[in-house]
Formats: structure tokens, C-alpha cells, sequence
């Protein structure tokens, strides 16, 4: 075993949502964890696949869009303005 602690930020979630989760993982042979490993990642794809599939969330995401779109352009062309400026500087020689 090595020397280096777990994350605290995935610690705290295994104690809150998977209880007994690490002791299990601890126990387990190479193959059970390699079982484990795979298991998370299914359901990690189901998870994605229904968050897709809902469609008050990909409404609410568009109306989101929607909303923020002239904030996002405004910040967009005042960030373009700033990097011509930059680029103009660095042709006429000033170090940047």
C-alpha cells in the first residue's frame, strides 16, 4: 500500500453515499476490483444517458442558453478586442 491519502472531496462523497465502500474495496482481490471498476463505469454511462434523455433538463439547459447569450457575446467581443490589442502591441515590438 502506498504512502498517498485519498482525495478528500471523493473521501467525503464514498462516507455520505457509499457506506462501507473502501473497507469493501480493501477487502477485495485485484479481479473484484477490476469487477467494481467496471460496474461504476456502467453506471456512470446509464447516469449520462438519462441526464440526455431528459427533456425538462435539455429545456431548461437551452433556456439557460438562451439567457446568457448576449452576456457571453458581449464578453466574447470585449475578450477579441483585448487579444487584437495584444497582437497589435507584439507586431510594433512591445514585449507582451
Amino acid at each position: 500500500m502506498s504512502d498517498k491519502k485519498f482525495p478528500t472531496k471523493y473521501s467525503k462523497k464514498l462516507d455520505m453515499f457509499a457506506e462501507g465502500y473502501s473497507t469493501n474495496v480493501d477487502q477485495s482481490n485485484t479481479e473484484e476490483i477490476k469487477k467494481l471498476i467496471l460496474t461504476s463505469e456502467r453506471n456512470i454511462y446509464e447516469i449520462e444517458e438519462a441526464k440526455e434523455n431528459n427533456d425538462k433538463l435539455t429545456q431548461m439547459k437551452e433556456d439557460l442558453k438562451d439567457a446568457t447569450a448576449p452576456y457571453s457575446e458581449a464578453k466574447t467581443t470585449e475578450t477579441a478586442k483585448i487579444k487584437y490589442c495584444l497582437f497589435t502591441l507584439e507586431g510594433r515590438g512591445v514585449k507582451i
